[in-house]
């Protein structure tokens, strides 16, 4: 009993000095920290209510939000709101004058600010310039501020200007918005709301400003140095402002500074632990003096007294578990700090050991490639002939797909060792996943878990950064190698080259009003843009017209893509346009189904006097005993196509050549039925002569019985009957007169 009474009065007295530090000195969730060395220092103002201009709605929210996060980070807090030049004056040279070498000095500032020359300045409250002479007079100078903290020599100097709001005073100056890039001297941070030039939101439905609520937020979180919270900052407000606000930052610092630091907290913790079991020794030897006491007089102050004593000293007992907890937490997260630390430093060696790999990787590559060229053709001019040019082609294309092989092999290589480092590293952290304290809350656990979670997914974003670095490194490389051989390669491939078999060059037609030129070359037709001066000239020397082409090349060979004409008198070479196959198909199908058979006829013998091969392609139906078929005749310069639409029919589909048609007529079946008949030779299709039958698409058949009566008995015969729809006359007499015209004998004849 009397070890309870003396614990309980040194918990009890103990408990005055802890709340005593608390108030002094600045907390960090709830533990009691010292100052940080070297000392912190901040001066924050906020600017809202400017005169002659709606005020600002969150800025002095801002900067009281920011005066209680950074005192909870350690610093020295010096604020203002609402400034007019003096007082902002006066609190920039109190600030500057508290700061000593080696210290860490941060500015924030809140409110309007605007860009002058290309120079930025802060704008006190009773701001009233007409000019921009009074305007650079009437504000403070952001440069001004940063020459005089540097001559203070702190080791690390942070300027934060949320001023990039839409500026009333802007006319000043011509126009614009947006405060001016600034360069960040030695150990200097400087972040801004939103990029230069650009204006940031005020965020008027909400308590904060976008940029200044963010911060905040950010702030926060444990163990984040310098980088790491304006990098996620600048994140947050990207993603809530849909990429129309995007943070910016210049800076010069080296090494890493963290805001809420855990081992520090872990160091602030102990020394706490230390002074209450300091405190707890003073109330025991308080205890044991008024136990004396009571057992000398047993008096019954005396003994309210120590009873008093022992509630103090349980208390203290009970607050030094709570600490001993506290500890034990933040030596958990100080171990998975350590871990995390470790982590990014194996991540550091792992990139720096693919660099120096990659670059030794991209020697050997430039060798390997070196070893591969042969010599580029540096021969401004194309070759003369397309064999010159297939040849060169083949050796450019040859060197490319080297370099190219080479390259990926490398690169694959190196992408395979990158990943395999990080797989291992990935491996390593994922055997650190935190498991849960049976006594730690399930928030706690969750915090830690989500840590763990942002370290694997950095991981892996550092992975897929790496392997999409040594892509493009390589295709860099390839690209360099590959470039001269690709120019050379285009040179070849745009260039003209004379076709050389003139034989088979024929003028077929020319239309001065069109200035077209039909030309023949083998089985190609080809329209070729003439003026009739020119067309005059070549006519009387046929002889001397030539074709050249730009060719598609490939290592099988060389093909002519595109065609222009040539002649020694023509001032310059002449385009030419390769007709295609269903080109007058197209217009002859579209004259028979107008039932134009004038111009039919005339396309049609334009057609064939210019080489034309494929005239028309039209579907019929063919009738023999078994019924009929749908059959779509090609009509051609050599003969006919045949091809069937639906199943096998009783002859072979395919070409049948002109000089095999031995007749062709048509068949008028009373006032409704129309056939064609096509009597062709014995050949590939039949093995005897036959008569081939068709009508047009709509046309029926019905059975027909005809009785004959002599005086030798009766006979019936059944036979089909073919039903027409309008206009199948004038369509089978146009596709006969057709199929006649392209057919060596005499036009057909009508029954």
């Amino acid at each position: 009993m009397t070890k309870n009474l003396l614990i309980l009065f040194a918990g009890t007295l103990s408990f005055f000095p802890a709340v005593w530090l608390a108030r002094s000195q600045p907390a960090v969730r709830g533990i009691v920290v010292e100052a940080a060395a070297p000392r912190r220092h901040a001066l924050v103002i906020g600017n809202a209510n400017y005169a002659g201009a709606a005020p600002l709605q969150n800025t002095i929210n801002d900067a009281r939000a920011v005066t209680t996060t950074f005192g909870d980070l350690g610093f020295q807090v010096q604020s203002g709101e609402n400034l007019d030049a003096i007082a902002l004056d006066r609190a920039i040279n109190t600030f500057v004058e508290g700061i000593g070498a080696g210290d860490v000095a941060l500015f924030y500032y809140s409110g309007h600010g605007m860009e002058l020359s290309g120079e930025n300045y802060l704008i006190p409250v009773d701001f009233r310039a007409r000019d921009e002479a009074e305007a650079k007079h009437q504000s403070y100078s952001a440069n001004v501020l940063l020459e005089k903290l540097d001559a203070r020599k702190p080791r690390l100097t942070i300027i934060i200007l949320d001023a990039c709001r839409n500026n009333p005073f802007r006319g000043t100056r011509g126009g614009g918005g947006g405060l001016a890039y600034m360069q960040a001297g030695a150990g200097v941070y400087i972040a801004f709301a939103t990029k230069p030039g650009q204006t940031a939101s005020d965020n008027p439905g909400g308590k904060n400003g976008l940029f200044t609520g963010q911060l905040i937020e950010v702030l926060a979180k444990p163990d984040m140095d310098l980088n790491q919270v304006f990098d996620e900052v600048r994140a947050r407000v990207s993603g809530a402002s849909a990429g129309a606000q995007l943070p910016f930052a210049t800076t010069s610092v080296i090494g890493r500074f963290v805001f809420r630091d855990m081992a520090d907290q872990l160091r602030k913790a102990q020394s706490e632990r230390t002074q209450i079991e300091s405190e707890i020794v003073r109330t025991q030897q308080e205890v044991d003096r008024l136990n004396q006491i009571d057992q000398q007089s047993k008096a019954a102050k005396d003994r309210g007294a120590a009873l008093q004593a022992e509630a103090r000293l349980r208390s203290l007992r009970l607050d030094e578990d709570r600490k001993s907890a506290d500890i034990k937490r933040w030596e958990e997260l100080d171990r998975e700090r350590k871990k995390i630390e470790e982590a990014n430093q194996e991540q550091d060696a792992i990139e720096g050991r693919r660099r120096q790999g990659e670059t030794r990787r991209l020697a050997d590559l430039r060798e390997r490639v070196a070893a591969l060229r042969s010599s580029v053709n540096t021969n401004p001019g194309q070759p003369q002939t397309v064999d010159a040019a297939l040849a060169e082609w083949r050796s450019i294309h040859a060197q490319i797909l080297g370099i190219e092989a080479e390259s990926r092999q490398m690169s694959q290589k190196a992408v395979a060792d990158a990943g395999s480092s990080y797989n291992e590293l990935i491996a390593k952290v994922a055997g650190a996943k935190p498991a849960k304290d049976p006594f730690e809350t399930s928030q706690d656990f969750q915090s830690r878990l989500t840590k763990y979670e942002e370290q694997m997914k950095q991981i892996e974003t550092r992975r897929q950064t790496e392997i999409a670095s040594v892509h493009n490194n390589y295709e860099t490389e390839m690209g360099k190698a590959a470039g001269p051989y690709k120019e050379r390669q285009a040179l070849v491939e745009r260039s003209y080259y004379p076709i050389e078999d003139r034989s088979a060059l024929a003028w077929r037609h020319y239309d001065p009003d069109q200035s077209a030129l039909w030309m023949a070359l083998g089985d190609t037709l080809l329209l070729c843009h003439v003026p009739p001066a020119d067309a005059r000239t070549a006519s009387s020397s046929r002889d001397l017209l030539r074709i050249e082409g730009r060719f598609r090349f490939s290592a099988s060979g060389a093909e002519p893509d595109n065609f222009s004409v040539g002649h020694p008198a023509f001032a310059e070479r002449r385009t030419c346009e390769k007709i295609n196959t269903d080109r007058f198909v197209t217009e002859l199908n579209g004259l028979l189904e107008r039932s134009d058979f004038v111009a039919f006829r005339k396309q049609a013998d334009f057609a064939l006097d210019v080489g034309a091969n494929t005239l028309l392609k039209v579907k019929l139906l063919h009738h023999h005993a078994t019924g009929f078929h749908e059959f779509v005749i090609v009509v051609g310069r050599a003969g006919l196509y045949l091809e069937p639409q639906t199943q096998p029919c009783t002859f072979s589909a395919g070409f049948l050549a002109s000089d095999r048609i031995q007749e062709v007529t048509i068949d008028h079946q009373g006032s409704s039925g129309v056939l064609l008949h096509i009597t062709v030779a014995a050949g590939k299709n039949f093995d005897k002569n036959a008569q081939l039958n068709f009508s047009v698409l709509g046309s029926s058949i019905s059975p027909e019985t005809e009785t004959k009566t002599s005086r030798f008995g009766t006979v019936t015969t059944t036979h089909d009957r073919v039903q027409s729809p309008s206009g199948a006359k004038e369509t089978l007499s146009a596709i006969a007169w057709l199929i006649a015209r392209t057919w060596p004998k005499n036009a057909p004849a009508q029954k």
